[in-house]
């Protein structure tokens, strides 16, 4: 993949259900699937949250690389002050999920999981959980495919996702409306017992196109709960065939610096 992509949000929703999958479901997950690159940089990520009129942005470099065996993520955060060095990396293999948390103020790492996947994502609208249904199969939920839909004037596949029971957050049942021409989700629903705690959307305006991989540029995420907003941005979309592996390394993912500027 050249340099100079458009700034672009990836690899979102890409998830996969235990078990034996359905031919449509299959087809859905791997046609989702086709849009992430292998190896990917992004230069510049945004994500302002707005809580009772203050507005925060988080900002920084993110990098993923994967394949159908493994997966992982890095985020480095130099933004706002107060969190520059700070990162988070999420590891997933096919037994499971890690992730894990630094804080540049505490200097420390310390793993996400239990109750603590239900915490607010350094303080945005995300908790922790969304980013594991976001980036990660979550080993052990069930993936449903419900009636065809229509979402921002176009058809879009729906299916719901629901988290095994000894998850901290298995009550909720999150609800995506897909794309269906480009495979690319563009709304997710997260309930509890019928009651709606957040929302992520994001237009089919705001789709983009590089070398055959469709991507959104920018989405919304609501908490209904702590009536917040966050607004996601990504910038300039690099895809690489060396990132170090340095960079998502559980002992050194905080201290790798590799192509900042």
């Amino acid at each position: 993949m050249r340099d100079g992509i458009k700034g672009l949000l990836v690899g979102l929703f890409v998830a996969g259900p235990a078990g034996a999958a359905s031919q449509d479901e299959a087809a859905l997950r791997a046609c989702m699937q086709a849009n992430v690159p292998a190896a990917v940089r992004v230069n510049r990520f945004e994500m302002t949250t707005v809580t009772d009129g203050v507005s925060e942005t988080l900002g920084g470099t993110l990098y993923m690389h994967g394949n159908d065996e493994r997966r992982a993520l890095t985020l480095q955060i130099d933004q706002p002050s107060h969190l520059d060095g700070s990162a988070f990396l999420f590891l997933e293999r096919k037994q499971g999920e890690q992730m894990f948390v630094y804080l540049s103020a505490m200097n420390r790492v310390r793993q996400i999981n239990g109750a603590a996947m239900d915490g607010q994502f350094f303080g945005s609208a995300l908790r922790y959980s969304d980013i594991r249904q976001a980036f990660g199969m979550v080993g052990g939920s069930t993936m449903q495919m419900l009636p065809d839909a229509q979402y921002d004037g176009a058809p879009a596949r729906a299916v719901r996702l629901k988290l095994p029971p000894e998850e901290a957050s298995a009550d909720d049942d999150s609800t995506l409306l897909i794309d269906a021409a480009h495979c690319v989700p563009l709304r997710l629903q997260v309930e509890r017992k019928g009651t709606v705690l957040r929302e992520f959307s994001g237009l089919r305006a705001d789709l983009a196109e590089d070398e055959g991989r469709w991507y959104l540029r920018r989405g919304r995420m609501h908490d209904h709960e702590r009536k917040a907003e966050t607004e996601i941005v990504l910038g300039e979309l690099r895809g690489f065939d060396d990132i170090p592996m340095i960079v998502f390394s559980r002992g050194e993912f905080h201290r790798a610096r590799f192509g900042k500027k």
